[in-house]
């Protein structure tokens, strides 16, 4: 079954994300026209959710505009002059995680 990405706001975090070992889970920002810089972060306190964010498609941890992949759920990214499209948002639990917020900032 193919989930429609989550969709997100520029600035307002999406608390309480959570994800089992391997699992994806996805997230879309649309920026309606040219900014200077898109910032994707999360925070978390538990597991290992790993950060990737493509344009117009599902990121995958081989297809990817930009990526963060720590060994903790605190991941940020960032697209310096993102095109107007929208970007998905793909969180992947390396080791499951709970209690993660997802936060998408589009700069003008």
């Amino acid at each position: 079954v193919d989930i429609p990405p989550t969709p997100l706001s520029s600035g307002v975090p999406l608390a309480n994300q959570s994800g089992s070992t391997g699992a994806w889970t996805y997230y879309a920002i649309t920026l309606p026209s040219a900014a200077s810089k898109l910032t994707v972060t999360l925070k978390g306190s538990n597991g290992d959710a790993d950060l990737f964010v493509q344009k117009t498609a599902k990121p995958s941890t081989s297809s990817y505009a930009c990526k963060s992949d720590g060994s903790t759920s605190n991941e940020s990214c960032a697209i310096t002059a993102p095109a107007a499209a929208t970007y998905i948002v793909g969180v992947q639990a390396y080791a499951a995680y709970s209690g993660v917020t997802v936060t998408a900032t589009v700069t003008p």
